[in-house]
């Protein structure tokens, strides 16, 4: 299963699916990730409305992304 775990000092730790991520309203949703990324192909969801999700505490000064696919961090 392809998924985003997202921790650190945030109100609500959660891993994301690709359906999960899909979700997210629309104003943070990009259509067509290649008008910002010459080369990149897909879609893609902006950093403020994961953040939104998770809702990191004022004291927050890292938050750590980890995806299964490719160990990317």
């Amino acid at each position: 299963m392809t998924s985003l775990q997202i921790s650190g000092d945030i109100e609500s730790p959660r891993t994301l699916s690709f359906a999960d991520l899909a979700a997210i309203p629309t104003e943070y949703q990009i259509v067509d990730v290649s008008r910002l990324v010459p080369g990149r192909k897909g879609d893609a969801v902006k950093l403020a409305g994961i953040l939104a999700l998770v809702r990191p505490k004022a004291g927050a000064k890292y938050l750590n992304l980890h995806a299964a696919r490719d160990d990317f961090h």
